[in-house]
C-alpha cells in the first residue's frame, strides 16, 4: 500500500497510522503459526482465541507483517538520513 504525502513532516504520521501496533503484531504472528500448525496436521482450519482461523486470515496475517516491516525498514532508513 502506497500512500502520497505533500511534506515530509507528514511521514512520521502517516507511518504511525498504518503500521500494525506491537499487540496487532504479535497476533498475526500467533495466527501464522497457529494456521501452519494446523495445516500441517491436514485441518483447513482451527480456532484461536475463540476466532476460526483459515487460508484467507493467514494470508491477511502475512500481509499485515509484511506491510509493518516495510514500514519500519523505511522509517530506520529515514532516520538513518536525519530526516
Amino acid at each position: 500500500m502506497r500512500k502520497l504525502l505533500i511534506h515530509p513532516e507528514q511521514i512520521e504520521p502517516v507511518n504511525e497510522i498504518f503500521s500494525p501496533s506491537p499487540d496487532e503484531i504479535a497476533y498475526y504472528k500467533r495466527v501464522i503459526e497457529t494456521f501452519k500448525e494446523a495445516e500441517a496436521n491436514g485441518l483447513g482450519a482451527v480456532s484461536l482465541e475463540g476466532r476460526m482461523i483459515d487460508v484467507a486470515n493467514y494470508r491477511q496475517a502475512e500481509d499485515a507483517l509484511v506491510l509493518a516491516e516495510g514500514i519500519a525498514e523505511k522509517e530506520h532508513k529515514r532516520k538513518e538520513r536525519g530526516r
